[in-house]
């Protein structure tokens, strides 16, 4: 939620602007795993890159406003403003261990 507020000389509080922000992602992770051992416990590393497609963006907002008429709800496209691409990498570790008995 974005909230930014309009101050009088007194303090008193104006205007209001308050927005929340709706951004909908596809994520393309590619990892690699690497057994570091093989026991009763196998430890493990793992790293990757993921590869990030904004489909969209928008915002929902409203402005209160005191001692007067507040400003109806709209949303508003924000996809010109936004950096469509992302690319990250990943890192991992843990460790995996049999549970019970796999019969095939």
């Amino acid at each position: 939620m974005i909230t930014d507020r309009s101050l009088t000389g007194d303090g008193s509080i104006t205007n209001q602007f308050q927005g929340v922000e709706t951004q909908n992602w596809i994520s393309l992770p590619l990892s690699m795993e690497y057994k570091l051992a093989e026991k009763k416990f196998n430890p493990f590393v793992s790293g990757g890159i993921v590869a990030d497609y904004l489909l969209n963006s928008k915002i929902t907002s409203e402005v209160l406003r005191t001692n007067t008429t507040s400003i109806q709800e709209a949303t508003f496209e924000l996809n010109p403003q936004r950096v469509k691409t992302n690319i990250s990498l990943q890192a991992g570790a843990g460790v995996k261990f049999q549970m019970g008995v796999v019969i095939l």
